[in-house]
């Protein structure tokens, strides 16, 4: 699901795509709920122009879900 969101932005900003091979290699030591506690803090991050300012309200409402969920499976990521 990660990898899939991150080639989304990647694509959308015109980043090149993160292979799907190089998973194993890049992330076998990452501590997964780190990686989402980071995503959340930097997703809820707010905006100063008047346009983001508009997106701040909808990305706080996918933040607070991605939170809810998160917290209701905490237990799949302390493993």
């Amino acid at each position: 699901m990660l990898w899939t969101f991150h080639n989304e932005v990647n694509q959308r900003k015109g980043f090149p795509l993160f292979p799907y091979e190089s998973l194993g290699e890049k992330y076998s030591k990452a501590i997964t709920r780190n990686i989402i506690q980071e995503f959340i803090r930097i997703h809820d991050d707010k905006h100063a122009s008047f346009r983001m300012i508009a997106d701040d309200f909808y990305r706080k409402k996918i933040t607070a879900n991605l939170k809810t969920w998160f917290i209701a499976n905490i237990q799949i990521f302390d493993e």
